[in-house]
Protein backbone atom coordinates (compact mmCIF):
# COMPACT_ATOMS: atom_id res chain seq x y z
CA UNK A 1 0.00 0.00 0.00
CA UNK A 2 1.02 3.63 -0.89
CA UNK A 3 0.16 6.65 0.57
CA UNK A 4 -1.46 7.36 -2.96
CA UNK A 5 -4.26 5.06 -2.42
CA UNK A 6 -7.69 6.02 -2.26
CA UNK A 7 -9.94 4.34 0.38
CA UNK A 8 -13.62 4.14 1.35
CA UNK A 9 -15.86 2.54 4.18
CA UNK A 10 -17.16 -0.49 3.64
CA UNK A 11 -20.87 -1.44 4.33
CA UNK A 12 -19.11 -2.94 7.49
CA UNK A 13 -17.24 0.41 8.10
CA UNK A 14 -20.80 2.27 8.25
CA UNK A 15 -22.15 0.00 10.51
CA UNK A 16 -19.12 0.39 13.01
CA UNK A 17 -19.53 4.25 12.38
CA UNK A 18 -23.21 4.04 13.59
CA UNK A 19 -22.85 0.60 16.62
CA UNK A 20 -19.56 1.23 17.93
CA UNK A 21 -19.26 -2.91 17.78
CA UNK A 22 -15.18 -2.75 17.53
CA UNK A 23 -14.56 -0.10 20.24
CA UNK A 24 -12.29 1.20 18.28
CA UNK A 25 -9.80 3.54 19.49
CA UNK A 26 -10.08 7.58 19.26
CA UNK A 27 -7.43 7.74 16.82
CA UNK A 28 -8.56 4.82 14.65
CA UNK A 29 -12.12 6.20 15.13
CA UNK A 30 -10.88 9.44 13.76
CA UNK A 31 -9.40 8.36 10.87
CA UNK A 32 -12.60 5.93 10.08
CA UNK A 33 -14.49 8.68 10.10
CA UNK A 34 -12.53 10.83 7.65
CA UNK A 35 -12.11 8.28 5.32
CA UNK A 36 -14.52 9.19 2.42
CA UNK A 37 -13.27 7.46 -1.03
CA UNK A 38 -11.64 11.04 -2.61
CA UNK A 39 -8.88 11.63 -0.08
CA UNK A 40 -5.61 9.75 -0.67
CA UNK A 41 -4.04 7.72 2.70
CA UNK A 42 -1.55 10.83 2.51
CA UNK A 43 -4.11 13.08 2.74
CA UNK A 44 -6.00 11.96 5.32
CA UNK A 45 -2.44 11.14 7.47
CA UNK A 46 -1.41 14.37 6.94
CA UNK A 47 -4.68 16.06 8.49
CA UNK A 48 -4.11 13.48 11.57
CA UNK A 49 -1.20 13.49 11.83
CA UNK A 50 -0.80 14.92 15.11
CA UNK A 51 -2.13 11.85 16.76
CA UNK A 52 0.71 9.68 15.65
CA UNK A 53 -0.51 7.35 12.24
CA UNK A 54 1.10 6.38 9.38
CA UNK A 55 -0.12 4.09 6.89
CA UNK A 56 0.09 1.28 8.92
CA UNK A 57 -3.60 2.71 10.62
CA UNK A 58 -5.42 2.09 6.66
CA UNK A 59 -3.96 -2.10 6.94
CA UNK A 60 -5.70 -2.40 10.27
CA UNK A 61 -8.83 -0.89 9.19
CA UNK A 62 -8.59 -2.50 5.81
CA UNK A 63 -7.59 -6.22 7.91
CA UNK A 64 -10.65 -5.67 9.81
CA UNK A 65 -12.94 -5.37 6.80
CA UNK A 66 -13.57 -1.78 7.57
CA UNK A 67 -12.41 -0.04 4.32
CA UNK A 68 -11.09 -1.06 0.78
CA UNK A 69 -9.29 0.84 -1.62
CA UNK A 70 -12.00 2.86 -3.85
CA UNK A 71 -12.26 2.37 -7.24
CA UNK A 72 -11.62 6.15 -7.79
CA UNK A 73 -7.86 6.44 -8.95
CA UNK A 74 -5.24 8.10 -6.55
CA UNK A 75 -5.29 11.14 -10.06
CA UNK A 76 -8.75 11.93 -9.63
CA UNK A 77 -8.52 12.26 -5.71
CA UNK A 78 -8.63 16.18 -4.97
CA UNK A 79 -5.39 18.27 -4.33
CA UNK A 80 -7.20 21.16 -2.72
CA UNK A 81 -10.21 20.81 -0.46
CA UNK A 82 -13.29 23.91 -1.23
CA UNK A 83 -14.68 25.80 1.11
CA UNK A 84 -17.90 23.42 1.08
CA UNK A 85 -15.42 20.70 1.36
CA UNK A 86 -13.59 21.55 4.40
CA UNK A 87 -17.09 22.73 5.80
CA UNK A 88 -18.90 19.10 5.16
CA UNK A 89 -15.37 17.04 6.34
CA UNK A 90 -15.41 19.60 9.22
CA UNK A 91 -18.88 18.44 9.95
CA UNK A 92 -18.55 14.94 9.48
CA UNK A 93 -15.61 14.99 11.76
CA UNK A 94 -17.26 17.33 14.72
CA UNK A 95 -20.40 15.60 14.68
CA UNK A 96 -19.04 11.56 14.73
CA UNK A 97 -16.37 12.82 17.68
CA UNK A 98 -19.94 14.52 19.64
CA UNK A 99 -22.17 11.71 18.98
CA UNK A 100 -19.57 8.69 19.95
CA UNK A 101 -17.71 10.88 22.80
CA UNK A 102 -21.04 12.49 23.92
CA UNK A 103 -24.04 10.36 23.60
CA UNK A 104 -27.03 11.56 24.16
CA UNK A 105 -25.64 14.40 25.94
CA UNK A 106 -24.09 15.92 23.24
CA UNK A 107 -27.47 16.56 20.94
CA UNK A 108 -27.79 19.60 21.69
CA UNK A 109 -24.42 19.86 20.61
CA UNK A 110 -24.69 17.94 17.41
CA UNK A 111 -27.65 20.08 16.83
CA UNK A 112 -25.60 23.30 17.06
CA UNK A 113 -23.00 21.99 14.70
CA UNK A 114 -25.47 20.91 12.43
CA UNK A 115 -26.93 24.55 12.18
CA UNK A 116 -23.63 25.93 10.81
CA UNK A 117 -23.33 26.83 7.60
CA UNK A 118 -19.61 27.31 6.86
CA UNK A 119 -16.58 26.87 8.59
CA UNK A 120 -16.11 29.90 10.34
CA UNK A 121 -19.22 29.30 12.16
CA UNK A 122 -17.87 25.72 12.85
CA UNK A 123 -14.42 27.24 13.77
CA UNK A 124 -16.48 29.47 16.50
CA UNK A 125 -17.36 26.22 17.99
CA UNK A 126 -13.72 24.66 18.54
CA UNK A 127 -13.63 26.26 22.22
CA UNK A 128 -16.85 24.86 23.40
CA UNK A 129 -16.09 21.21 21.36
CA UNK A 130 -12.65 20.81 22.93
CA UNK A 131 -14.61 21.53 26.57
CA UNK A 132 -17.37 19.13 26.17
CA UNK A 133 -15.26 16.67 24.75
CA UNK A 134 -12.32 16.95 27.57
CA UNK A 135 -15.19 16.57 29.83
CA UNK A 136 -15.49 13.36 28.96
CA UNK A 137 -12.72 11.72 27.23
CA UNK A 138 -9.96 13.92 28.99
CA UNK A 139 -8.28 16.84 28.03
CA UNK A 140 -5.28 15.29 25.91
CA UNK A 141 -7.91 13.60 23.47
CA UNK A 142 -10.17 16.53 23.58
CA UNK A 143 -6.78 18.44 22.27
CA UNK A 144 -6.20 15.77 19.67
CA UNK A 145 -9.62 16.32 18.46
CA UNK A 146 -9.86 19.64 18.67
CA UNK A 147 -6.25 19.79 16.46
CA UNK A 148 -8.10 17.20 13.71
CA UNK A 149 -10.87 19.09 13.39
CA UNK A 150 -8.94 22.42 12.90
CA UNK A 151 -6.69 20.53 10.28
CA UNK A 152 -9.88 19.29 8.87
CA UNK A 153 -11.08 23.01 8.26
CA UNK A 154 -7.55 24.54 6.77
CA UNK A 155 -7.47 26.28 3.20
Amino acid sequence: MDGASVFQKTPLGEQELQDRTLKLDFKMRSILILIDGKKTSNQVIQTVKHLGLGLEAFQSLQDLGLVEASKTSASAAPTERTPVERYMDGQRYMTGIARDALGIKGLFFKLKIERCSNVDELNALLNEFEQMISKKLGPDQAGMARKTAENIMAA
